[in-house]
């Protein structure tokens, strides 16, 4: 509770000129002087009741302000961040005082009038909080194609303290954590193409941050087939050109050629197409095409076998 004593501001040193002017008219007038105790000096006590320095509020904050006057109170105005919000023509009363917007110091002060128009105010400040939390969204990344179960991970921070973060897929809620780490794991199985993800972050006071991504649920392996080649078994000589083309339901990344089943080249973009020297492999050798699609799915091709024409055909 926030209490000030105050000090007369229409009374006190004005008061007392009064007084004197009073007595000297009083003996040249020949009248008796007034009494000094008929006149009130006194300043009201004003207190601000529930509030105290440094409380973190948020929205519509409730102000209780009392003042006491040894004559009687006759107003009692509130200011909130300097701006005159209420006024009471009462010894007690609540305020309502907005603080939507606003966050940092925010103070609001009390001030109490009596009849003689001597003041007093009291004042607290307090932190006003309305933002929400501070979230980093840090996986999955936006549109990653994604397969098997995943985890979604926040970073958080908020003065307040985080209170806790639902995660929504689809629409619906999947997993609320009220304590850190702030991540949660999720399953791709049986979903297909676009996925919606939000987050929903409270902090103690009740503010919320929501973030969202967009990701590509991919179950589906990639197709891959030879569109130009040796045939298998096939006797071949100098540099021999295989293409190959591959599909898949969200995207391939790329596409591989392997010669005795290791990787020897890899392709990016469509068409896909490969060369070969044979003259680099001692007669018999085998190949194949691969891919991989952005979900990381594999797919591996046939094995063919190829003989260089320095090596006679094996029948």
């Amino acid at each position: 509770m926030a209490t000030t004593t105050g000090r007369g501001t229409r009374g006190g040193r004005r008061v007392r000129a009064v007084v004197a002017a009073a007595v000297v008219a009083g003996f040249i007038g020949g009248t008796a002087p007034a009494s000094a105790d008929e006149i009130d000096v006194e300043a009201p006590t004003v207190s601000i009741v529930g509030l105290r320095e440094g409380l973190r509020v948020r929205g519509t904050v409730t102000v209780t302000a009392t003042a006491l006057d040894n004559v009687g109170v006759t107003r009692i105005d509130v200011y909130a961040n300097g701006v005159l919000t209420g006024s009471l023509s009462a010894a007690r009363g609540t305020f309502a005082v907005d603080t939507a917007g606003r966050n940092g110091r925010f103070p609001i002060k009390v001030q109490a009038f009596d009849a003689a128009g001597n003041s007093a105010a009291a004042t607290v400040t307090v932190t006003a909080d309305n933002a929400g939390p501070v979230v980093d969204f840090v996986a999955p990344d936006s549109w990653a194609s994604l397969t098997g179960f995943v985890t979604s991970r926040l970073n958080l921070s908020d003065p307040a303290g985080i209170a806790k973060a639902d995660l929504y897929v689809a629409g619906t809620l999947e997993a609320r954590r009220t304590s850190w780490p702030w991540s949660a794991v999720i399953s791709m199985a049986g979903r297909s193409g676009r996925v919606h993800l939000l987050w929903r972050v409270t902090d103690k006071m009740g503010n919320q941050t929501v973030v969202t991504r967009n990701v590509v649920a991919d179950n589906s392996a990639p197709k891959v087939r030879v569109t130009k080649g040796p045939r298998n078994k096939a006797q071949v000589r100098g540099t021999i050109r295989i293409d190959a083309a591959a599909s898949d339901n969200v995207g391939v990344r790329f596409v591989e050629l392997l010669v005795n089943r290791k990787v020897v080249a890899r392709d990016w973009k469509a068409p896909h197409r490969f060369s070969v020297n044979t003259k680099k492999y001692n007669g018999r050798f085998t190949w194949r095409v691969r891919t991989v699609d952005r979900a990381g799915h594999v797919t591996v091709g046939p094995e063919y076998t190829a003989y260089a024409a320095k090596w006679p055909k094996r029948r």
